[in-house]
């Protein structure tokens, strides 16, 4: 819950959150942009690969260089994921759609997981888990719904539970610190006060 890498994560799901938002404002198709943007990374990540590889095979010994083929083949699986997700991204968006409801519901028990295991250090407020059900009621609706039937909104309600999840998370951390710090404070009194007493 303290951790730096929980900090980027949730400046991460805030500025994803927003940029849902923005695209869905201007009308653009934003599980199509989700998907080529996959797609654009896996043609990048898998020429790089095979790049290093041919200048790696060019330095390998005739007897090494049919074991290393086989290294060749998740670079091309990666190039012809990487096209298919760009050229084919009308076909990608539903299940884009799919997999971010379902999400919804899978960072609404991650959430409700987290404030239980930080419950057994300090008393959280209990309208912390208001935000964590009403992602959870979210995501089941949609998916109850249907995602055809919800349409382009999906993207702007994503959008908008990603902004609210990554501020939540911010209070929950300044609520969790504070308090925190003031039952080390208190305990620190204790002590002190223990001290005093076998002294005296």
């Amino acid at each position: 819950m303290k951790s730096k890498f929980s900090l980027i994560y949730n400046l991460v799901i805030f500025f994803v959150g927003v940029l849902f938002i923005v695209l869905w404002a201007n009308d653009m198709k934003v599980f199509e942009l989700v998907s080529q943007g996959l797609g654009i990374a896996f043609v990048v990540l898998g020429s790089l690969a095979m790049t290093a590889f041919f200048v790696r095979r060019s330095n390998e010994k005739e007897a090494q260089l049919n074991q290393s083929l086989w290294a060749l083949v998740p670079q091309v699986a990666s190039l012809i994921l990487g096209l298919a997700l760009i050229f084919a991204a009308g076909a990608f968006a539903d299940a884009f759609s799919l997999f971010f409801a379902l999400l919804l519901i899978v960072a609404a028990v991650m959430k409700f997981w987290i404030l239980f295991a930080a419950r057994r250090v300090v008393a959280l407020p209990w309208w912390l888990f208001v935000m964590p059900v009403l992602v959870m009621v979210c995501g089941i609706v949609l998916l109850a719904m249907g995602l055809d039937k919800v349409g382009i909104l999906l993207s702007l309600i994503v959008g908008i539970v990603f902004v609210v999840y990554s501020v939540h998370s911010l209070v929950e951390y300044l609520i969790y610190s504070s308090l925190e710090k003031t039952i080390k404070a208190s305990s620190t009194d204790v002590d002190n006060a223990s001290i005093i007493d076998i002294k005296s």
